[in-house]
C-alpha cells in the first residue's frame, strides 16, 4: 500500500493563503471539542468521495469510499482508487515547531471557525460540526418553484463560505435578494475546521491557531476525465496572534488502486502531478480492477500565490495578479510501512515537517536511485520528487525501475 505524500504547497510563510497577524504573548486554550461526525459524498459525477470534518478524507473507520468509476446505487461500492487521504501542514511559532496531520486515526482538525484571536467561539466544537453541500439543480429548483433545499436556505456565508453577490450588498447572505452559493462544477460542499479544538495525538504538537476552510466539487460531464475526478480547494488562515513563519503544507495519500499490495507511484514535476498504477496488467482480487487497470492522478491545478515583483500571473479564470505567482507543486515522496528512516512518522518529533520539506525523517535528502534513501550511493542526484521515470517503458528511476 504506498503512502504517497505530495508537497503541494510550498513556502508558505508570507503567501496569501496564511495570514501573518501581529505578535502577542497570548496563546490559545485547547479545547474540549469532540471529532467531528459530519459527513457527506461527492457523488455526482463518476465518482463517489466521501467527505469528512476533521481533515481526512474518504476513510474514517469504516468502509474506504473512493469510489470510481461509481457503482450504481445500492450495489456494493468497489473498486475504490484511494483508501485515505489527509492535510497536512507544519511551520514555526517563533523557535517551536507546530503541525497538524490526519492519517488513519487521531485526526487533528476539528469542526468549527476560530474566532479573531485564534480561540474558539464554540469551546465543544459541536455547533459547528456540518459539511454543506449544494448543486445547481437546488438553485434551479428555488428561482422555478421557491423550493429550499436545507444546506442552500443555510449557507455559512458568515462562516468564509462563498458567496455570488446579487444583491449589490458585499458580506451578506440574502437568497430573495439574489445571493447565491458560489457552485463550483455541478455541485460543491463547504466546510470548516480548526487545531485548537482538543489535544493533538498524531503529531503531539501544540495548536498553531489554524483555520482551515475547505470547498470540494465535482461536475458532471461528458468528458470522461472531468467526470471521473474530484477537486479540493483549501484556504488557510492563521488566526493565532503569533505569526507561522516557514510554513509548507501537502495532501497524505494512501492510494489503494484497487488491490492495495500491487501498487507503484510516480511523480511528474512538469505537470505537478503524483499518481499511482497497478503493477502489471491485471489487477487481481475481489477488490481489484481486473485486467487493464486505471491510473490515479493526483494534481495541483492552482496553488497558492507569492510574491514575484516584476512577474504577472493569470489564472485559468482571466484573474490578473501583477508582481505574484502560484506555486507548482514542490515535492512527491512516498514513506514505508515501518519504522527506519524513511517509515512512518512519528509524534513528537519533526518527522512531518520534514516530510513536508521533501527530506527524510533525519532530515537527509532524497537520492534519485534505489527507494530514494540510498546514503551509500552520494552519488546519486538530490531531487525531491521520487520516481520521476517512465512506468510505460520502464525506463529512468520508477518504482519497478530503481536503478
Amino acid at each position: 500500500m504506498p503512502r504517497m505524500f505530495l508537497r503541494t504547497l510550498a513556502a508558505l510563510a508570507l503567501a496569501a493563503p496564511l495570514a501573518v497577524l501581529t505578535p502577542t504573548t497570548q496563546a490559545q486554550t485547547v479545547g474540549t471539542c469532540a471529532m467531528g461526525t459530519a459527513t457527506t459524498d461527492l457523488s455526482i459525477s463518476g465518482v463517489r468521495a466521501r467527505l469528512f470534518n476533521n481533515g481526512g478524507l474518504f476513510w474514517k473507520g469504516g468502509p474506504a469510499v473512493y469510489n470510481v468509476p461509481k457503482a450504481i446505487d445500492g450495489q456494493p461500492i468497489t473498486p475504490n482508487a484511494i483508501f485515505a487521504a489527509g492535510l497536512w501542514l507544519g511551520g514555526y511559532v517563533g523557535t517551536e515547531l507546530r503541525s497538524v496531520a490526519a492519517t488513519y486515526n487521531n485526526w487533528e482538525l476539528w469542526p468549527g471557525p476560530l474566532t479573531a484571536s485564534g480561540d474558539l467561539p464554540n469551546i465543544n466544537c459541536a455547533a459547528y460540526d456540518r459539511i454543506y453541500r449544494v448543486t445547481r439543480a437546488d438553485v434551479a429548483a428555488y428561482r422555478a418553484t421557491g423550493t429550499l433545499a436545507p444546506d442552500l436556505r443555510d449557507w455559512p456565508a458568515a462562516l468564509g463560505a462563498p458567496v455570488i453577490d446579487g444583491d449589490g450588498i458585499a458580506g451578506n447572505y440574502n437568497l430573495a435578494g439574489g445571493d447565491r452559493p458560489e457552485i463550483l462544477g455541478t455541485e460543491t460542499a463547504w466546510w470548516v475546521m480548526n487545531d485548537v479544538g482538543a489535544t493533538k495525538r498524531t503529531t503531539a504538537s501544540k495548536p498553531i491557531g489554524l483555520e482551515v476552510q475547505v470547498t470540494a466539487f465535482a461536475m458532471q460531464s461528458e468528458d470522461v476525465a472531468i467526470s471521473r475526478s474530484t477537486l479540493y480547494r483549501y484556504r488557510f488562515v492563521n488566526r493565532s496572534p503569533q505569526p507561522l513563519t516557514d510554513a509548507y503544507a501537502g495532501m497524505w495519500t494512501d492510494s489503494d488502486l484497487g488491490n492495495a499490495t500491487d501498487d507503484y507511484v510516480g511523480s511528474d514535476s512538469v505537470r505537478s502531478l503524483a499518481y499511482a498504477y497497478n503493477a502489471d496488467n491485471y489487477d487481481e482480487g475481489p477488490d481489484g480492477y481486473g485486467f487493464a487497470p486505471p491510473a490515479l492522478g493526483l494534481r495541483v491545478l492552482e496553488g497558492p500565490l507569492v510574491p514575484a515583483p516584476g512577474q504577472t500571473w493569470t489564472d485559468a479564470d482571466g484573474t490578473v495578479h501583477p508582481n505574484q505567482r502560484r506555486l507548482p507543486l514542490g515535492g512527491m515522496l512516498y514513506f514505508a510501512p515501518n519504522s527506519s528512516n524513511h517509515g512512518r512518522p512519528r509524534g513528537g518529533t519533526s518527522d512531518f515537517y520534514n516530510y513536508l520539506k521533501g527530506v527524510w525523517q533525519m532530515g537527509s535528502p532524497i537520492r534519485a536511485c534505489g527507494n530514494g534513501d540510498d546514503t551509500a550511493r552520494p552519488e546519486c542526484p538530490v531531487t525531491r520528487f521520487m520516481y520521476p521515470g517512465d512506468p510505460v517503458t520502464n525506463t529512468g528511476w520508477t518504482e519497478g525501475h530503481t536503478n
